[in-house]
């Protein structure tokens, strides 16, 4: 089996031989502190300049991790690497697959740059999942390496906090986007209840969570924060530009609103998934009555998803993170695979996404340790 290699290509305001050295030499800077393989997020990314250096990630404290080789070292024009990461994106040397970069002069001070991830099927099994998850994250690395390229390294953003609770499908919409951005945050966790004493209702008056602040700005409402969060870090964007696709983005946000929230999540997940944890009795009623609505949203967004890799087309968009914390919860009571399982189109979109790191950093567990 063959599998089509990851290709990226894109123009950079710098001739070859100042974008080869910024790829190469400073790739800790623009490369996402939270795509680390180790156990703490890297301070560094180093690319040892000759034929079998070593590529690898250092830690603050030190703590080295290889991800790979150097297979060709060709100033300013190419750069060949092996990926000597396995499926788990764990260090492994008997799995080998090709990162190939190109540098090309193009009219003017300009370079263009393309890259290509090849010998995929070297996953075995795994690789058309992890196919995937390259296809998704390659384009969001190369608009990072094209923004440093073309501007320089900008100041670090403020953190952004977000207040609230572990387990709430709302509270993870939010991380999941400053995960997938590479965006800095706090999280500032809260015991269950907490929405309702007077220090946070001076937060968020309603008493819902979360909230959010950033550089001076306190708000709430999750869409709001979303939205705010695509438009000050806007690499990699989640909203389409193509009408169509952002109309079909904001339809499914709309569903996940008004339809899922109050029939899937409130009525079934927290009862089956929540509720034991803390003592309240499970409403067996409630969870009846709502098995039909439940059954409308999912057929529904199984329909509009269709034969598309992500909820609004090919790439992820709000959409797909604000759908996905449903959907995950959803699927793990009985009656959520159940209803779930018949739609294949949707299962694999759900695998997609919980293959994500930003899907994987967020469970209720992870967040309940942190």
């Amino acid at each position: 089996m063959t599998i089509e290699p990851i290709r990226r290509a894109l123009l950079v305001k710098a001739p070859p031989a100042k974008a080869f050295s910024l790829f190469t030499q400073q790739i800790g800077r623009w490369w996402p502190k939270g795509r680390s393989i180790g156990a703490q997020p890297h301070e560094d990314i180093v690319i040892e300049p000759h034929p079998g250096g070593r590529w690898f990630e250092r830690s603050a404290d030190g703590v080295e991790s290889d991800w790979g080789r150097v297979l060709a070292w060709e100033p300013p024009h190419r750069l060949v690497l092996a990926w000597h990461l396995n499926a788990e994106f764990k260090f492994d040397l008997s799995y080998h697959t090709e990162v190939e970069i190109a540098f090309e002069p193009t009219n003017g001070d300009q370079s263009l740059v393309r890259l290509e991830h090849r010998n995929l099927e070297r996953f075995g099994a795994a690789g058309e999942r992890v196919a995937g998850m390259l296809a998704d994250g390659w384009p969001g690395m190369m608009d990072r390496f094209a923004a440093h390229a073309n501007e320089g390294p900008a100041e670090s953003p403020a953190p952004f906090v977000v207040h609230g609770i572990p387990g709430s499908p709302y509270v993870r919409m939010v991380l999941l986007a400053l995960i997938e951005k590479a965006f800095p945050y706090t999280f500032a966790k809260m015991p269950f209840g907490g929405h309702k004493t007077p220090e946070y209702l001076t937060r968020h008056p309603f008493g819902r969570i979360p909230a959010f602040e950033h550089d001076g700005l306190a708000f709430y409402e999750t869409q709001a924060a979303l939205r705010y969060l695509d438009r000050i870090m806007p690499v990699p964007e989640l909203t389409p530009r193509d009408p169509k696709a952002e109309a079909r983005m904001n339809q499914l946000i709309g569903i996940g609103d008004s339809y899922m929230m109050p029939d899937v999540s409130a009525k079934i997940s927290f009862l089956r998934l929540i509720a034991p944890r803390l003592g309240i009795p499970v409403d067996e009623a409630a969870i009846a009555e709502a098995l039909p609505r439940a059954k409308i949203c999912i057929g529904e967004v199984a329909r509009l998803l269709g034969g598309s890799r992500f909820l609004a087309g090919e790439v992820v968009t709000l959409a797909d993170l604000m759908i996905a914390p449903h959907l995950d919860y959803f699927e793990m009571t009985p009656e959520g695979h159940a209803i779930m399982a018949p739609h294949a189109n949707l299962m694999g979109w759900l695998g997609r996404m919980r293959d994500r790191c930003s899907m994987r950093d967020t469970t209720m567990e992870r967040l309940m340790e942190g």
